[in-house]
Formats: structure tokens, C-alpha cells, sequence
């Protein structure tokens, strides 16, 4: 795949985890790619990171709120 076609692609899964509201794991996409492209985790283990993000920040969003 040709550079132009992965930055098109990450753009759209900007784009996704945008509408998806999805912000940490918006905020942890370079990190991760990083990883990727090191060669130090494979697609699996990256998706498994963002979805794992999330769902910490929607989690503790949930214990703050309940706490109040």
C-alpha cells in the first residue's frame, strides 16, 4: 500500500472514532500506530489497546459520576 493510501486510511479511521465519539481512543491512534509500525504489537493487539482506553475513560467517567 503506498504511503497516500495509509494516511487516507488512518484520516477515515479519525474520521470513524470521531463520530463513534471516541475521543481517548482518537487520542492514543498515533501511540499505537507507532506500535505498529515498530513492530512491537500486531493489529489485534492495537485495536485491543484503543477499545481498552475507552473503555477505562468511559469507566471512570461512570465512577466519578456515580460518586456525585
Amino acid at each position: 500500500m503506498s504511503h497516500g493510501g495509509a494516511a487516507s486510511r488512518v484520516d477515515n479511521i479519525r474520521r470513524s472514532l470521531v463520530h463513534l465519539k471516541m475521543p481517548r481512543a482518537l487520542e492514543m491512534l498515533d501511540a499505537t500506530l507507532r506500535g505498529i509500525e515498530q513492530g512491537k504489537i500486531d493489529g489485534v493487539e492495537a485495536i485491543d489497546i484503543l477499545l481498552n482506553e475507552e473503555l477505562s475513560l468511559r469507566e471512570n467517567r461512570r465512577i466519578k459520576a456515580a460518586l456525585r
